[in-house]
């Protein structure tokens, strides 16, 4: 529910005080050219964004697997009961790393936005947020396989596009293909626990079928 409040309170500010009323449609002020992200590669849509996107994957790296923080991250996300019996801030850890995840989707979006367009128009979802549960489900949670999982992405995304016009292929296919990959994946993690169960229970009958032969 806050993201809802977060949301029509940031198309208010922007659609109401930040409105260009020259503009003969619902949208922001031009961006000033200094705030504008540069493109990389000359005339390309690859912009500045993509080594902020690069940093951000290092820093993630580095909070979850060289930090105290990020011991406590992957602590509570295994297992919260484990981390609270072991004396982890498992509420305090959860609005810390609430807010850093904020702050970094924010930033993606600031990245997107200047390094894409003239200005704020709002036409819609993008639904840049379920693409991130979606690479955070294919590359299990590591951010040093993001860049690789949205690599992926994009592929299979460019590649709807270029069937859509050279072929009767509809685009359609592609999204059924993703939830298909989405479905494998998150499998394997789902049924983790009846495999462990399974391995605890061979375990034990073997344990027992030794202590029987002796």
């Amino acid at each position: 529910m806050i993201n809802y409040v977060a949301l029509y309170l940031g198309l208010y500010i922007i659609l109401n005080p930040l409105r260009d009323p020259s503009a003969g449609f619902e949208a922001s002020y031009m961006f000033a050219e200094s705030a504008r992200l540069p493109k990389i590669f000359g005339s390309s849509r690859i912009h500045l964004g993509l080594i902020a996107g690069l940093v951000v994957v290092w820093l993630g790296y580095f909070i979850l697997n060289r930090t105290k923080f990020g011991v406590e991250i992957r602590s509570i996300g295994h297992n919260q009961k484990f981390a609270t019996y072991s004396g982890m801030p498992v509420g305090k850890t959860i609005i810390k790393i609430s807010c850093i995840a904020g702050m970094f989707a924010g930033l993606g979006g600031a990245c997107e936005t200047l390094g894409n367009y003239q200005r704020f128009v709002f036409t819609g979802f993008t639904n840049h947020g379920w693409d991130g549960v979606m690479l955070a489900v294919l590359c299990h949670n590591r951010p040093e396989y993001m860049p690789l999982a949205a690599a992926f992405l994009a592929y299979i995304r460019t590649s709807a596009d270029a069937l859509n016009f050279s072929s009767s292929i509809p685009p359609e296919i592609v999204n059924i293909i993703q939830g298909i990959i989405i479905i494998f994946v998150a499998s394997e993690r789902f049924l983790s626990d009846w495999e462990h169960r399974a391995i605890v229970k061979n375990a034990a009958d073997e344990l027992k079928a030794i202590g029987g032969t002796n």
